[in-house]
C-alpha cells in the first residue's frame, strides 16, 4: 500500500512538472510570436534559411545552418539549429503558430535547450536540456494543474516530455531538480529511477484525504519503475 502511495505522490509531483512544461511550450510560442513576425519577411532572403509556402497561408521554414531571431527589445533571443523544420500556420489573432517537425532551438535568454526526437500521433516528443542552473516561478493561475510552480533545475539536467493527451508526461533522464515549495530533490539514477530527499520534514496527504504520511528531514527514497508504478526502497 504504501509503494502505491509513494508512487501516487511522485506521479503528482512529475504531473506539476509536466503542466509546468506544457506551459513554457506554450509561452515559448506565444513569446516568440512577435520574432516570427518581426522576421517572416526577411526570412527567404536570410542565408541559411529555407521558406516552403502551403496551403491556407501556412508555411514551412527550414535552417540549413544555424540561425539566431532576437526581438526588437532584445528580451527574446533564439537559435534554431541547423536542420530544424518548423512549420507555421496562420491563427485567429494574425499570427503564426509554430510546430516543430524535426530538428530544435536554444534558448539564448535562459540556456534551454529543446529538441525533437520522436513523434507519437504526430505530435513531438521533445528532449529539454537545462545547459545551466534555471530557477523557474510561476503562479497557480499559469499553470495547467492551477499549482504554483517553483523550481530549480541543475545544469546538465535532461527531461524528456511526451505527448499524452493535451497535456505531457515527463521523464527526469539525468541530472537533477529542487522542488523549493516543499523543499525536495530529485536526482535522476539511470534506468527512469529516481532519488527522493526530503530537505526538510514533508507532510503528504492524499486527495481523498485518506492517507497522511511524514517524512522526516534527511529521508531519502529509491524509486524504481514497475510496470506502472514503482518499487521503493528507503
Amino acid at each position: 500500500a504504501k509503494s502505491k502511495e509513494l508512487f501516487t505522490a511522485c506521479r503528482d509531483l512529475l504531473s506539476q512538472m509536466a503542466s509546468s512544461n506544457s506551459s513554457i511550450v506554450k509561452e515559448y510560442v506565444s513569446k516568440n510570436q512577435a520574432v516570427v513576425n518581426d522576421n517572416l519577411n526577411a526570412l527567404s532572403d536570410s542565408v541559411g534559411t529555407e521558406v516552403k509556402k502551403l496551403a491556407n497561408g501556412a508555411m514551412e521554414i527550414t535552417y540549413t545552418s544555424d540561425h539566431t531571431v532576437t526581438s526588437k527589445d532584445g528580451k527574446t533571443s533564439i537559435t534554431y539549429f541547423a536542420g530544424t523544420i518548423v512549420k507555421l500556420t496562420p491563427n485567429a489573432e494574425g499570427g503564426y503558430n509554430q510546430e516543430f517537425v524535426q530538428g530544435g532551438y536554444r534558448d539564448n535568454i535562459t540556456g534551454v535547450e529543446t529538441k525533437v526526437i520522436g513523434h507519437i500521433n504526430d505530435r513531438a516528443v521533445l528532449q529539454v536540456t537545462y545547459t545551466r542552473e534555471y530557477h523557474e516561478i510561476r503562479k497557480a493561475e499559469e499553470t495547467e494543474s492551477h499549482k504554483a510552480v517553483d523550481i530549480t533545475y541543475a545544469a546538465g539536467t535532461v527531461l524528456k516530455l511526451t505527448p499524452k493527451g493535451k497535456e505531457y508526461s515527463v521523464e527526469l533522464v539525468s541530472g537533477s531538480y529542487i522542488d523549493n515549495i516543499n523543499d525536495i530533490k530529485v536526482k535522476a539514477l539511470g534506468g527512469g529511477a529516481i532519488e527522493r530527499t526530503y530537505r526538510k520534514e514533508y507532510t503528504e496527504i492524499s486527495e481523498d484525504g485518506k492517507t497522511n504520511i511524514t517524512y522526516s528531514a534527511g529521508t531519502v527514497l529509491k524509486l524504481t519503475p514497475k510496470g506502472k508504478e514503482y518499487s521503493v526502497e528507503l
